[in-house]
């Protein structure tokens, strides 16, 4: 597999290179890496479905913000990751990712959404993916990176769902829970998610 480096350069001495002029160690430079990669993936499934649930904007719109946003921030990662094979598991399973988790929660529970997305992510990773240490860690960045965007994105937009569209239907605390799950913790902790068109879920 070829790898992408300057002519007469190693991909190692040109990190060192750009490490020394920047004045920070190669660590440094794979730690600040990491914490923007991880911030891209943050960002772009936040974005999606803040935007799919405050604006009702398309998904097709919500999937181009979110890989533009991931590519504009990716650029800087460049210089890090030099295989080929690795660029096209971290975007597929970022865009797949992000697709599922926004498609799939306007038409089933937010549940299903959340283990598709896994096993895809899973299955991208492992297939393609030469680096396992750097795919488990990837892997595990996305699947906190989707539930605290679903948290926040959920306690963010409730205000504007309620003045904006009344066909959100988010069940008050004192009242029955409209989902019927065994985890009484798992209630709890989604009861006032805005489900579309005033539809109550059963899950038998």
């Amino acid at each position: 597999m070829q790898v992408r480096s300057r002519p007469g350069k190693s991909p190692t001495g040109v990190l060192h290179e750009r490490g020394a002029r920047w004045g920070i160690g190669q660590g440094g430079i794979r730690v600040a890496s990491h914490c923007i990669y991880y911030l891209s993936i943050y960002l772009s499934i936040y974005l999606s479905i803040y935007l799919s649930m405050s604006t009702r904007i398309s998904h097709c719109i919500c999937l181009f913000i979110s890989i533009s946003l991931s590519i504009y921030l990716y650029i800087y990662l460049e210089f890090v990751y030099i295989y080929h094979i690795l660029y096209i598991s971290i975007y597929l399973s970022i865009y797949l990712s992000i697709y599922l988790s926004i498609y799939l929660s306007q038409t089933v529970h937010i549940y299903l959404s959340i283990y598709l997305s896994i096993y895809l992510s899973h299955f991208v990773h492992f297939c393609l993916s030469q680096f396992i240490f750097i795919s488990i860690t990837i892997t595990v960045c996305s699947y906190l990176s989707i539930y605290l965007s679903i948290y926040l994105s959920r306690s963010l937009s409730l205000s504007s769902n309620l003045s904006q569209n009344r066909n959100y239907f988010i069940p008050s605390p004192k009242q029955p829970a409209s989902l019927i799950w065994s985890d009484a913790n798992i209630i709890d902790a989604f009861r006032l998610f805005p489900l579309r068109h005033g539809k109550e879920w059963q899950v038998r």
